[in-house]
């Protein structure tokens, strides 16, 4: 019989969605408070593929996909979900939100994004949080099941992805020749873009 062993850490993601530069900076300053430097942070890609949120955030909408420094343990993944909201609703405007944070995880293996939404093929955690696998990785790339986000499934950011995967294996080669837990606690946040160092 197996016995439960404590999970390995994983690297802490966000997707986020915004057409105000400034606004995007405090989101990603007063998340970065709490999980530490942004070690990754993509290009800006036109979010064109639905107008899901125009109503609620306009248009001229960029995704940028970003990721942070030191892994942390993967039920986080329920606290870094309501973070995200709060900061969403501290940053709206009275149209509504001006940023969407999609906060999740990448291991070895997966892209989990959280959702407070249930749907297939989504899997409970606690406090209204679900995980919801984007993209699994296998054989130097990824791939997207049925229902994941269109935008994703289009491959645009499969180069970004596989950054962010290298830098998270890179991590846990280090952590693995040192001694002691692998999550290590958050550093200040560092301002300056990341993109490609």
């Amino acid at each position: 019989m197996a016995k439960p062993e404590e999970p390995e850490a994983v690297k802490l993601v966000c997707a986020t969605l915004s057409s105000d530069p400034a606004v995007l900076r405090r989101a990603l300053v007063a998340l970065s408070e709490r999980f530490g430097t942004l070690d990754y942070e993509s290009e800006g890609y036109r979010f064109d593929l639905t107008s899901y949120y125009e109503t609620e955030m306009g248009g001229d909408l960029e995704r940028r996909l970003l990721s942070f420094r030191d892994t942390v343990p993967p039920d986080l993944l329920v606290e870094a979900k309501a973070l995200a909201n709060r900061v969403e609703d501290t940053l709206r405007s009275p149209r509504g939100r001006r940023v969407n944070l999609d906060v999740g995880y990448l291991d070895a293996h997966k892209l989990v994004l959280a959702s407070c939404k249930a749907g297939r093929p989504k899997v409970y955690l606690s406090q209204g949080v679900y995980a919801d696998p984007i993209a699994f990785y296998a054989k130097g790339r990824f791939s997207y099941p049925e229902g994941s986000f269109a935008d994703f499934r289009s491959g645009r950011y499969d180069r970004d992805l596989l950054e962010i995967r290298a830098r998270y294996a890179a991590g846990r080669r280090s952590v693995s020749s040192e001694e002691g837990v692998p999550c290590r606690p958050p550093p200040s946040y560092n301002t300056k873009q990341t993109r490609g160092e």
